[in-house]
């Protein structure tokens, strides 16, 4: 997962992705070539981890979601 373009082209959707092993899953699929979609309750830390993944030149996507809330998972 952490080659360089082994993901290119490909869409990773990681949960949790505004901290701890979510954030680093996230960097990580970055750093491969993917395109990161990230989805955490935090949109501030969600942002931080997106800038950091558009820094090393992978695109990145913030969807602040409460994978709890039914009703946000549906309309996300």
């Amino acid at each position: 997962m952490t080659a360089n373009g082994a993901l290119q082209g490909k869409v990773s959707l990681v949960l949790g992705a505004s901290k701890g092993i979510g954030a680093g899953t996230a960097r990580a699929f970055g750093r491969a070539g993917a395109t990161v979609v990230l989805a955490s309750r935090d949109e501030q830390a969600l942002d931080r981890v997106a800038d950091e993944i558009r820094a090393a030149g992978a695109r990145a996507l913030v969807v602040p979601t409460d994978m709890g809330d039914e009703g946000q998972v549906a309309s996300s």
